[in-house]
């Protein structure tokens, strides 16, 4: 964990609600349950073919995680660095 020194929630699902002007992220009682939604359509993905197809659900699943938001901090990467690993397994 990186920022474990730092920060006594580093790594650990976030447990107080966010907003951030009109947006509201994903309720505590569910992001358990979101994440392993999201992670499950991950998984059952078939291979992209085309990178138009690749493009938009990658979009989908980035915006899913971020509205989701698991993690305390304003700088959260996860979904990042995971959508990064993505475009490289995919060549895109």
């Amino acid at each position: 964990m990186l920022f474990k020194n730092i920060y006594n929630f580093a790594g650990k699902l976030r447990e107080l609600s966010l907003m951030k002007d009109q947006t509201r992220f994903c309720e505590l009682q569910f992001i358990e349950e979101q994440l392993n939604k999201i992670s499950k359509d991950i998984n059952e993905e078939e291979t992209w073919e085309l990178l138009e197809k690749a493009a938009a659900q990658l979009a989908y699943y980035k915006t899913e995680l971020n509205m989701i938001h698991p993690f305390r901090g304003r700088k959260w990467k996860n979904n990042k660095v995971g959508h990064q690993g993505n475009c490289q397994v995919y060549g895109l």
